[in-house]
């Protein structure tokens, strides 16, 4: 029932993002399996664990900007 949930919010999100002409990451092509996060990333299927957060950083790492 949450990965439904989460789906569903991530759909909304995505083309909220779309109509705002914002950019939207999707994470979920790399943590998931079926659109449902994957046992790799995940202990209890809804939280990342170290190796999902170190995906979740190789992926937004490009879109942050640094200070100099």
């Amino acid at each position: 029932m949450v990965n439904e949930k989460v789906t569903i919010l991530n759909d909304y999100l995505e083309r909220q993002c779309r109509l705002r002409s914002i950019q939207y990451i999707d994470l979920n092509h790399e943590l998931s399996d079926n659109r449902r996060l994957s046992q790799r990333y995940s202990n209890d299927g809804l939280h990342l664990n170290g190796d999902g957060y170190m995906i979740w950083k190789k992926i937004i790492a490009p879109h942050i900007a640094t200070i100099p």
